[in-house]
């Protein structure tokens, strides 16, 4: 009671532990409580020197007080098994516990895994904090759950958890948190040259939001409340081959998520991937709360490494979130796909689907190879290639998107973005709002079956400013279809949006090889007569390197209107209108087909 007790335990070589080697475990025991080291076949820790033969260090520890298990020289548990919670440790009560230098299973032996129902190895009852410190747990692989019920090493029930560098492979838990469970808020730091990772980690539970109040998710880390990642000096934060049926197949948080640091955080080839009802959202990160999320300096799979790309079946290849505000800086998103060639669901965003109520800021960020794979049916929108952002339902919403460079980085990308309805690289889907996008280069991103092979949106406030848009294209056949690069209020939103005041301006733009080959507007359509649209100091060069014989649209070959439009120039700037064609009689530049207005200077 209120003191510390120190056992030195032996270690036997037949047990693939050093021989002779001693390692020191300590075991504070809290003021209305007491601990029990039970080695499984009878005996206890009674004195220093009669220390049993074990098949693991420890076959359980169970307590009711504060425990602190710290390895001066490691301390490992392997093979250690529990019917009920926690395979090795089993906390029932008290404020803390702590973990320093602990191993729990063995990388690479299969059979040394800990398991139990909910916390493969650590079940936590204490209520203030938990702290692990250089913690390994190492599972059985092949999808095998090292927890029946939820957190495949760890699971901690009420207090906040944070962790400090440590290894997590191979673990699953057959509902949520293939690696840790969490009630509460959880916290991942690094020291400086340190690393966390989490890697072959599966959630394999099926249950979906449709169904409860609480759906199934988190590869590596399921929380309740909030999620922050904060990498120190050199060191990583790493998530590789994480796996949810459902939700974040990496993360899933329930509040706020950060995610800074020098070091910086990736993610390769997680997924959130339940094939057989396709309800799979965030394929690294679903986040289903909270006023913010906030990632800066996290790279998504490897560039020009197809394979390595995070993947959603149905939403958000990377990231899902719900956040009131989102706020990407400096982050690269190479090979997120949302949906399948075969899917007929209504997909989105194989890199970011944001579908809160504030600002998605997106500043000096990397787009490349962002797919929406799906197929368009009745009813069924697949849009978005690497950014999606929705807020409909009758009323106008203030939700605002913008897409701009950072202190660091000079521009931001999109490159080889694809969707299968409108907006190869980036949809807004929404009653009213604004949309600004400056300072960012589109490359060769296309819609396949309908418009706005770089942009499509919704909103009632555009801004395109600096921008270049070079070799996008839309497959689209219908006259409200078009927009090689940019389409205007694609599907009109609510049917009181026609009848609200649009403004569209774009400015001290580029566009090159632009074409809606069998629709209308090579560069831009705007769609509906509600929308003022301005364009200054704006180039369009439809055959810079485009082959001769192909042209940039049945009309409009760099822009069709069914609206008032403003072609001018200004100060010292540049706009310019050549080399476009259309295939039909007229318009081989520019047609206004609605009775707009149409001023030149």
């Amino acid at each position: 009671k209120d003191s510390t007790a120190t056992y030195r335990i032996p270690v036997g070589s037949a047990n693939a532990f050093q021989a002779g080697k001693w390692v020191t475990l300590r075991v504070q025991i809290g003021s209305q409580g007491r601990v029990t080291l039970d080695f499984g076949d009878g005996s206890k820790i009674s004195t220093e020197a009669n220390i049993p033969t074990m098949d693991g260090l420890l076959k359980a520890l169970s307590g009711e007080g504060a425990v602190s298990v710290i390895g001066t020289d490691g301390v490992t548990f392997t093979g250690c098994k529990a019917s009920g919670t926690g395979g090795a440790i089993h906390q029932e009560s008290g404020a803390t516990m702590t973990l320093s230098d602990v191993t729990f299973g063995n990388d690479g032996d299969t059979s040394k895994a800990c398991t139990g129902t909910n916390g493969g190895a650590v079940y936590t009852k204490a209520s203030t904090t938990v702290t692990l410190t250089n913690v390994k747990a190492y599972g059985k692989g092949s999808s095998t759950n090292t927890a029946s019920g939820s957190g495949g090493a760890i699971y901690v029930s009420k207090a906040a958890l944070t962790v400090s560098d440590g290894e997590f492979k191979d673990l699953a838990a057959k509902t949520s948190g293939g690696a840790i469970y969490a009630e509460k808020a959880v916290t991942i730091t690094t020291s400086d040259g340190g690393s966390v990772s989490f890697s072959s980690c599966e959630a394999n539970g099926t249950t979906d939001e449709s169904t409860t109040t609480t759906a199934n998710g988190g590869g590596a880390i399921y929380a309740k409340e909030a999620v922050t990642i904060t990498n120190n000096g050199s060191g990583a934060v790493s998530f590789d081959d994480c796996a949810a049926k459902v939700k974040g197949g990496a993360i899933y948080a329930g509040g706020s998520v950060s995610i800074t640091g020098t070091g910086g955080t990736s993610f390769t080839k997680c997924q959130a991937s339940n094939n057989s009802n396709n309800v799979g959202r965030g394929g690294a990160i679903y986040q289903a709360g909270g006023s913010k999320i906030e990632l800066s300096n996290v790279t998504f799979g490897i560039k020009g490494t197809p394979t390595s790309g995070c993947t959603a079946t149905l939403e958000g290849g990377c990231v899902y979130t719900k956040a009131t505000d989102a706020t990407f800086t400096d982050c690269d998103f190479y090979n997120g796909t949302a949906g399948t060639a075969t899917s007929t669901d209504e997909t989105h965003a194989g890199g970011v689907s944001y579908t809160g109520s504030g600002t998605i800021g997106i500043y000096g960020c990397i787009f490349e190879n962002c797919h929406n794979y799906a197929q368009a049916t009745e009813n069924k929108y697949p849009n978005g290639g690497a950014v999606y952002v929705f807020h409909q339902g009758g009323t106008y919403t203030s939700t605002k998107i913008i897409i701009n460079k950072s202190k660091v980085r000079e521009r931001s990308s999109f490159t080889n973005c694809s969707s299968k309805r409108f907006g190869g690289a980036v949809m807004v889907e929404q009653d009213g709002g604004t949309t600004e996008i400056s300072h960012t280069d589109f490359v060769r991103c296309h819609s396949e079956d309908r418009g706005g092979g770089a942009i499509s949106t919704d909103s009632f406030d555009i801004t395109v400013d600096d921008c270049t848009f070079i070799g996008c294209y839309s497959n689209g056949t219908e006259k409200t279809e078009g927009g090689g690069a940019i389409n205007s209020n694609p599907d009109g939103g609510s049917s009181s949006h026609y009848s609200v005041a649009v403004t569209f301006n774009v400015s001290n733009s580029t566009f090159e090889d632009c074409r809606a080959t069998s629709s209308y507007g090579g560069a831009i359509h705007f769609r509906y007569s509600n929308t003022t649209a301005t364009l200054e100091n704006v180039s369009i060069d439809g055959h810079k390197t485009l082959a001769s014989g192909t042209v940039n649209a049945k009309s409009g070959g760099a822009v069709y209107a069914n609206c008032d439009l403003t072609i001018k120039q200004s100060g010292i700037g540049k706009g310019e209108i050549k080399n476009c064609s259309a295939s039909e009689s007229n318009g081989g530049a520019v047609t206004e087909s609605n009775g707009g207005a149409v001023n030149l200077y």
